[in-house]
């Protein structure tokens, strides 16, 4: 199956801001990925990419922590 990431370009900011947050790139679905791209491309273009994308991937963390 094709990936979404593999038409637009995988963004590996948002992939290390997951793995730094302690969350696999692998587990989180391709749809959640663009999403979170996409907001930032709309939003985020006035912080730097790094910071804004460690900070989804951190409320994306503790959204998916099951013990919350």
């Amino acid at each position: 199956m094709f990936g979404l990431f593999s038409l637009f370009g995988r963004s590996t900011a948002l992939e290390g801001a997951l793995k730094e947050a302690g969350i696999h790139p692998l587990l989180v679905p391709e749809a959640v990925k663009l999403t979170i791209v996409r907001i930032h491309k709309r939003y985020g273009e006035w912080r730097r990419t790094e910071a804004s994308y460690a900070d989804a991937a951190a409320l994306l963390a503790y959204l998916s922590h099951p013990g919350r």
